[in-house]
């Protein structure tokens, strides 16, 4: 797991913080599949939670207004802030682009690092431990 070491701000010690924070999901898996979420970036800033996901713009939060983040304003009627969207949108772009990331399908970050294989070997074990076995459960 790649990040930052931001124990010096947490305890005190490193005056500021950063101006915000990358937050990713590179691969869903387990609980975060069973609840239908797919890959996706964001970016936390002081004041507000952007995310995008495969399927484009997925979460928007006002931190200020909204801190325990429970009106998502790109699922509301009304248009949320078209400069503080872009805002965002450019700043989840410098993440990207600092950390050599990019969005994209579980199956292509699989297929990069050799990992298909190991991938279903451990989807099937997880059906036949779960009881929907789709082939003969061998004995471990």
């Amino acid at each position: 797991m790649e990040g930052l070491n931001l124990s010096a701000h947490v305890l005190g010690a490193q005056a500021g913080r950063p101006r915000s924070l990358y937050l990713l999901a590179v691969i869903c898996a387990d609980q975060a599949m069973k609840d239908g979420l797919i890959e996706w970036r964001g970016v936390r800033t002081s004041g507000s939670t952007y995310a995008e996901n495969l399927h484009g713009p997925w979460l928007l939060y006002d931190n200020v207004s909204d801190p325990f983040q429970q009106h998502n304003l790109l699922s509301s009627k009304t248009e949320p802030e078209g400069a503080l969207r872009a805002h965002l949108q450019r700043k989840l772009a410098e993440w990207m682009a600092q950390t050599g990331d990019r969005l994209e399908p579980k199956e292509a970050v699989l297929a990069r690092y050799g990992r298909t294989e190991t991938w279903e070997e451990r989807a099937a074990h997880n059906r036949v431990v779960r009881g929907t076995p789709t082939m003969k459960a061998q004995s471990w």
